[in-house]
C-alpha cells in the first residue's frame, strides 16, 4: 500500500512535465473545459466546482455513476448494503449531500435521514453532472452541508423536422442485464413557440448479486439481486428569443434484496421502492437583459420493507413509508453582461410522511412541514480588468417544524495571470431534522435541532501549459448539532461535534489529442469530540488515476485505478481495510451509427469491503451494444 501511495502524487507530476514539453514539440489540444456550474451559482463565484459533461461519462461504459464520480478529489462513494449507496463529499456523510435532478430535490423524505440512494439513477440516464463542494445553503438550502450534486437526464434530441432515436443493451457478470431507448421528436411550432418532446425507457437487474452480507458463522450468503423498470418523458419549448420552458417526468420502480445488518445475510429482506418525480422549469429574460427563472417540482417516494421469518431470523416484519416533496422557487439574476453579478429569489417547499405497517401500526403527531425561505447572492469585480473580485450571499429559511434558520457565505478572487487563478472563502450550511426523526412515536424527538456547519476553503488553480490544468484546495470544516441516537431507547439525538480537515490535489493532463492523464489526491483529518475518535466510514485518504487513449477506429480505452486506506467502521468499531482496485473500458465505433462498448471491472479480483461485513462483487466483466439513429 505505501508504494501505491508514493505514485499517487508521482501521477501528478509526470502529467505536468508532460503537459509541457508537449507544447513546444507535439500536438495539443486545448485546455480542460473550465465550467460555471448551472442554476444559480455566479461566475463571480469560484470555488470548487467539477463538471462531467456527456462525452466525459459515455468513455464510462455503464461504470457506475458512484464509481466515476468518487475518482475526483474530495468525494468518496459507499456500496455494498443491497445495492444501496452513498456519495460522501468533504467527509461529511451520505445523508449531508443534497442532490437535484432536473431541478427536482431528490433526497429521499421516506427515510429518517433524507439521504440519496444512488442506486436510484442509472449513469446511461445522465447527461451532465455537477458537483459542488462545500456548504451550499446560501443556493440550495437544507441537507447541503457536504455539498450539492446536479444532474441533468439525458433525452433524445431531433433536428429540426426530423425525429432520434436511441437504444442500448449490455450484459455481463452477475448475471447483469440492462436495456434502454429513447426516441425525441421535433413537435415543430405551435401556439407561439418550437417545441421537442422526448420518451425514454430503461430496465436493469442484477439476477446474481456479488455483494451481500457475510454469514456470522462463515457458511454460504445469497447475493443482493436487485431489478428495475423506469420510464420518463420531457417537453422542452422555445417562445421567441429569450424564453424557454421544460416539463420533465420520471416514474422508476424496483425491488431490491437487503439485509438486516451487518454480518447477517438475511434472503427473505426486500425492499420495494417506487419514484415519482417531475418538475417545470422556466426561465428567460426582460427587454432590459435582466433574467428570470422558475421551478415548480414534485417527489413522491414509496419505500416497502418485507421479511418474512424462517429458521434463522424468527421475527417479521412489514413497514412501508411514503414521503413527498412539493418545491415551488422564483428568482431573479443580473443580466449576463452586467459588471456586478447579483441574484435574488424565494423558495417555497412542503414536505409530508405516513408510515403504515400492518405488524406495528405508527401515527406520526405530525405529518408535514413547510419551509419558506428567501436567497440573495452577489459577485463584485474590484478592478477594472476583473481579476480582483468578491461574492457574497445569505438567506433566511422558516420552518414551521422547528423555527428559523440563517446561512451566509462569502470568498476572494485573483487571478494574477491567465495561468493562475487563486480563492478563498466561508460558508456556512445545514441539515433540518426529517419528519421521522422529530416524531415518530418511537424514535422520533420533536426537540431535535438542525445539524450546522461552518466550512473555510482555499485554493490555488494553475495552466502551466496548453492542455494541463492543475488545482490544490484546503479546507475546514466544523460541524455540530449531528444526528445520531440513543442507543438505550434508540430515540434521535444530537450527539456530536465533528472536524474535518482536508487537502485535495487534482490535475487534468492531455499529452496530445489521444492521451489524456486526470489524477486526484485527497487527505482527510477528521476528529470526532464526542468520542475523541476519527470519523467512522472516512477514509484518511484517497487516490485515483484516469488514463484514456484514442485509436483511429477506437472511439476510446480507459484505465481507472482507485487506491483507498482503512476507516473506522459505525458497527462494532472495527476498521475497514483498505483496498485498490482497477477498472477497464472501451468503446469501438462500429459504424456512424452503431458503438460496442465493454467494462471489465476489479481487474485484479481484489476481496475487499466498502461497507464492514458486506463483501463487494470479484472480477465483473461486460459488453454491450448501442444505437443512434442521427
Amino acid at each position: 500500500m505505501s508504494k501505491i501511495t508514493a505514485l499517487v502524487p508521482l501521477g501528478i507530476l509526470v502529467p505536468a512535465a508532460l503537459a509541457a514539453a508537449a507544447d513546444s514539440s507535439g500536438p495539443v489540444v486545448a485546455a480542460p473545459e473550465v465550467v460555471v456550474a448551472s442554476g444559480k451559482r455566479l461566475r463571480g463565484d469560484h470555488r470548487s466546482a467539477r463538471v462531467y459533461t456527456e462525452a466525459e461519462l459515455a468513455r464510462e461504459s455503464g461504470r457506475a455513476i458512484g464509481e466515476v464520480l468518487r475518482e475526483g478529489a474530495g468525494v468518496d462513494y459507499t456500496a455494498g448494503t443491497g445495492g444501496n449507496s452513498n456519495l460522501l463529499i468533504r467527509g461529511a456523510s451520505g445523508s449531508e449531500t443534497l442532490v437535484l435532478i432536473d431541478g427536482v430535490k431528490a433526497n429521499d423524505p421516506s427515510v429518517s435521514n433524507r439521504y440519496f440512494d444512488w442506486s436510484r439513477i442509472d449513469t446511461a440516464q445522465i447527461e451532465r453532472v455537477e458537483i459542488l463542494k462545500g456548504p451550499q445553503a446560501v443556493s440550495y438550502g437544507s441537507d447541503a452541508i457536504g455539498g450539492v450534486v446536479l444532474i441533468k437526464t439525458k433525452r433524445s434530441e431531433a433536428r429540426p423536422g426530423e425525429n432520434a432515436v436511441t437504444a442500448s443493451a449490455e450484459a455481463g457478470s452477475e448475471a447483469f442485464a440492462r436495456v434502454r431507448g429513447s426516441v425525441g421528436a421535433d413537435l415543430g411550432k405551435a401556439m407561439g413557440g418550437e417545441h421537442e418532446l422526448s420518451l425514454q425507457a430503461l430496465g436493469k437487474g442484477v439476477f446474481d448479486g456479488g455483494s451481500s452480507a457475510l454469514s456470522p458463522n462463515g457458511g454460504p450468503v445469497e447475493g443482493d439481486d436487485s431489478r428495475e423498470a423506469s420510464a420518463g418523458f420531457a417537453l422542452k419549448s422555445r417562445w421567441g428569443r429569450d424564453t424557454r420552458t421544460s416539463l420533465v417526468a420520471d416514474l422508476r420502480a424496483a425491488r431490491e434484496d437487503i439485509d438486516a445488518g451487518a454480518f447477517d445475510d438475511d434472503p427473505n429482506s426486500v425492499a420495494r421502492n417506487r419514484e415519482i418525480r417531475s418538475a417545470a422549469n422556466a426561465d428567460g429574460a426582460f427587454a432590459s437583459g435582466l433574467e428570470w427563472g422558475a421551478v415548480a417540482s414534485y417527489l413522491d417516494f414509496r419505500r416497502a420493507y418485507s421479511d418474512f421469518a424462517d429458521s434463522a431470523h424468527t421475527s417479521g416484519s412489514d413497514t412501508v413509508l411514503r414521503g413527498t416533496n412539493a418545491r415551488g422557487e422564483f428568482h431573479l439574476r443580473s443580466s449576463a453582461d452586467a459588471s456586478v453579478e447579483w441574484t435574488l429569489g424565494f423558495e417555497a417547499t412542503r414536505e409530508t410522511l405516513a408510515i403504515d405497517s400492518v405488524l406495528s401500526p405508527t401515527t406520526l403527531s405530525r405529518d408535514d412541514d413547510e419551509t419558506y425561505g428567501v436567497f440573495g447572492e452577489g459577485a463584485v469585480p474590484l478592478d477594472s480588468a476583473r481579476r480582483f473580485s468578491v461574492d457574497f450571499g445569505g438567506r433566511f429559511s422558516n420552518f414551521t417544524s422547528y423555527g428559523n434558520q440563517t446561512s451566509g457565505k462569502g470568498g476572494l478572487n485573483y487571478r494574477p495571470s491567465d495561468a493562475v487563478e487563486l480563492d478563498a472563502g466561508v460558508a456556512t450550511g445545514f441539515k433540518a431534522p426529517s419528519l421521522y426523526s422529530l416524531y415518530d412515536p418511537t424514535y422520533g424527538n420533536p426537540n431535535l435541532k438542525p445539524e450546522e456547519s461552518v466550512q473555510t476553503e482555499a485554493g490555488v488553480q494553475l495552466r502551466p501549459a496548453r492542455g494541463f490544468l492543475c488545482s490544490v484546495r484546503g479546507f475546514d470544516a466544523r460541524i455540530r448539532n449531528r444526528f445520531g441516537y440513543d442507543p438505550s431507547t434508540f430515540r434521535s439525538l444530537n450527539v456530536e461535534r465533528a472536524t474535518v480537515r482536508g487537502v485535495e490535489l487534482e490535475a487534468d493532463a492531455r499529452v496530445s489529442s489521444a492521451l489524456r492523464f486526470a489524477p486526484s489526491l485527497t487527505y482527510l483529518s477528521t476528529h470526532d469530540e464526542r468520542t475523541g475518535r476519527e470519523l467512522t466510514d472516512v477514509p484518511k485518504w484517497k487516490g485515483a488515476l484516469k488514463v484514456g487513449y484514442d485509436f483511429s477506429n477506437l472511439d476510446g480505452i480507459t484505465l481507472s485505478l482507485l487506491v483507498k486506506s482503512s476507516r473506522g467502521a459505525s458497527a462494532g468499531g472495527t476498521r475497514v481495510a483498505g483496498f485498490y482496485r482497477a477498472d477497464l473500458t472501451t468503446r469501438h465505433r462500429l459504424s456512424p451509427k452503431w458503438t460496442l462498448t465493454t467494462r471489465f471491472e476489479n481487474l485484479l479480483d481484489r476481496d475487499y469491503q466498502e461497507i464492514r461485513g458486506y463483501r463487494s462483487p470479484g472480477f465483473s466483466a461486460y459488453a454491450g451494444l448501442e444505437f443512434v439513429s442521427l
